[in-house]
């Protein structure tokens, strides 16, 4: 294809707001304080004595410290530094100092929806314009689920072209997938507003990897559906049916994947996921042996990931343009979207920016 030429989004992009993003695994809070970060953004999260999840601000809006190493009063959180007390609607209602408390001092609290295994927030300015994303098959009594997270050195738009490009398994992760065809299967492609969906269907010898868990080589067809659902998440689905069985018996096995990747900053991410399988529903073994697996695959593409990160870093070479390929082209869409998402938010927060007279200092 050559060198990108369309406006593409990249690690120098903004970083975009208006979306839910998954702040943490429901596995992850409890109602100990805890700090996380979203967007480059602090926020302490918790469970209320009912066992709802709240976000706040982390950062006192007194003297800037952070209330995640503060304590519980209830509900509540007693800042660690002069005991200022906020609710979990993030209202001071308590200044030890003072008797009155002033209606604006208030730390931001975010709206949360919990979905398990996920603990979505909203980071935009306004409320939700929508739902949280969802995958039909998490918390599906048809499936299993494991679930796991990254912490990754990396801008999470690499992340996301990485999983709309299976051209890679063959090479990056070559100890798990012995399986050079995927690397020479066209992908089909198709969009539907921001997402970007891509379908490869490809026959060979399964011997080793997931879709084989370990049986001996036979004659398997893959068929893989990815969908870059929004700058937040990605969802797949593998459909493996075995060639070596008559077609009125023939077994298929169906997995879900949800990747999710909330920006920390630029070039840091959280790399949360979850894959959920359709057999061996009850077996724990079978759970155990899949979250190894998984967390073995995905760790390659962290690391890999990671090296590319640091290459852009530290050989800061401002003639360098990267080359395109073929496989590319679903990608490069994405990142397109992903650049016109964040344009069309600063063009937004300058429309809503409020009008100065002239010489009006800001």
């Amino acid at each position: 294809m050559g060198e990108i030429t369309a406006r593409c989004a990249d690690h120098r992009t903004p970083l975009l707001y208006e979306q839910w993003y998954v702040a943490a695994l429901s596995t992850e809070v409890s109602q100990a304080l805890s700090e996380v970060w979203v967007l480059q953004h602090s926020l302490v999260v918790y469970r209320k004595r009912d066992g709802v999840a709240v976000a706040l601000q982390n950062r006192c809006p007194h003297r800037s410290y952070p209330l995640s190493h503060g304590v519980r009063d209830g509900d509540s959180v007693i800042c660690g530094y002069h005991g200022l007390t906020f609710d979990a609607d993030g209202r001071c209602v308590r200044i030890p100092s003072q008797e009155s408390v002033a209606t604006r001092l208030r730390t931001r609290s975010y709206p949360i929806v919990e979905q398990r295994p996920f603990i979505w927030i909203w980071m935009g300015a306004g409320p939700p314009t929508c739902a949280p994303p969802a995958a039909p098959w998490l918390n599906n009594p048809d499936y299993a689920d494991v679930c796991g997270v990254f912490d990754v050195p990396c801008s999470y738009i690499r992340l996301h072209e990485n999983v709309l490009d299976l051209t890679h398994l063959p090479f990056l992760h070559r100890a798990s997938f012995k399986t050079p065809e995927l690397s020479k299967t066209v992908p089909q492609m198709s969009t539907d507003g921001i997402q970007v969906r891509v379908r490869l269907e490809t026959q060979m010898q399964a011997t080793s990897g997931p879709s084989a868990a370990g049986e001996p080589a036979h004659s398997v067809q893959v068929v893989s559906e990815l969908c870059f659902a929004s700058p937040a998440v990605h969802f797949a689905t593998t459909t493996v049916a075995d060639l070596d069985t008559p077609p009125e018996g023939r077994a298929t096995r169906r997995t879900g994947f949800v990747h999710a990747f909330t920006p920390v900053d630029p070039t840091s991410t959280r790399y949360f996921w979850c894959v959920s399988r359709d057999s061996e529903l009850d077996d724990l073994a079978a759970s155990d042996r899949a979250r190894q697996d998984f967390t073995a695959i995905f760790s390659e593409d962290v690391a890999g990931l990671s090296r590319v990160e640091a290459m852009w870093a530290r050989e800061r070479r401002e003639d360098f343009r990267e080359i395109s390929v073929a496989a590319d082209r679903p990608g490069l869409r994405m990142r397109q979207n992903i650049e016109n998402l964040a344009r069309a938010e600063a063009e937004s927060r300058e429309a809503a920016a409020p009008v100065r007279a002239a010489g009006e200092t800001p």
